[in-house]
């Protein structure tokens, strides 16, 4: 059964390990930096929670710059784990 974040956060924190994408050399945020991913196991053995930020899109070189230097645009600044809730 599929469990809301909301409702799964309740039950205690989720903390996923993070995965790097250096394996594929096209998966590059704005800054240059390697894309990653996280994982959780799930409340279900069979099930995960993936957690990956999405940057969205740039709608100017301005925009795309300022992004560059925030985790909207770069994976630098990122932890090997995180709380899959905040």
């Amino acid at each position: 059964m599929f469990q809301s974040p909301t409702t799964r956060a309740l039950s205690g924190d989720a903390v996923g390990t993070g995965y790097s994408l250096s394996a594929y050399p096209l998966a590059r945020c704005l800054d240059g930096s390697h894309g990653r991913y996280y994982l959780s196991p799930g409340a279900d053995p069979a099930t995960v929670l993936t957690f990956h930020e999405g940057g969205g899109y740039c709608c100017s070189v301005t925009d795309c710059t300022s992004r560059a230097s925030s985790s909207l645009g770069s994976t630098a600044a990122d932890l090997p784990t995180r709380n899959m809730y905040t």
